[in-house]
């Protein structure tokens, strides 16, 4: 009798251990197509701005018009935050994976077996504003945001 408990034990180990890593799978695929998605944020972005600047050239705007200018960057904001909540969603799922895991000492965070529902606790620590202070989001847009600006002074100063 002893020897099947064991095997049972064993078995229920091994259960634990294959729900575990079908779980972490689950949120590492949800961690992956938030990156995916935050890039194609990006390369949907440079593609607009693009397309706009060479409106812009291609149409002879005066300019002085700086409306033209207001509307690109519009775009570019709503594709910062919409690059911020991809990238605020991974780096919950991130700590959702250490939770589940058991990579996180904070014992107090309790997580159902395959649910990929963030819970409170972990969407306190990564905040919205965070997101979009964060270096890969601030330098991209910055970067963009200076190009825009050094092509507005290039076209009123020439």
């Amino acid at each position: 009798m002893k020897s099947n408990n064991v095997g049972g034990e064993n078995m229920c180990i091994q259960y634990e251990n294959r729900t575990k890593d079908t779980h972490l799978g689950f949120i590492q695929s949800v961690v992956t197509r938030m990156g995916q998605n935050s890039l194609q944020t990006k390369s949907w972005c440079i593609t607009l701005t693009v397309a706009l600047i060479t409106f812009y050239t291609a149409r002879d705007i005066k300019p002085e018009n700086v409306r033209f200018f207001i509307v690109l960057w519009t775009v570019d904001t709503l594709f910062l935050i919409i690059d911020a909540c991809y990238f605020l969603l991974e780096k919950r799922y991130r700590c959702l994976y250490d939770v589940v895991a058991g990579l996180e000492s904070d014992g107090g965070v309790m997580v159902a077996n395959y649910s990929l529902k963030i819970p409170d606790e972990l969407k306190e620590r990564k905040t919205w504003w965070r997101a979009i202070l964060t270096r890969s989001v601030l330098r991209f847009y910055g970067v963009l945001f200076i190009y825009q600006c050094g092509i507005l002074a290039t076209l009123n100063c020439g």
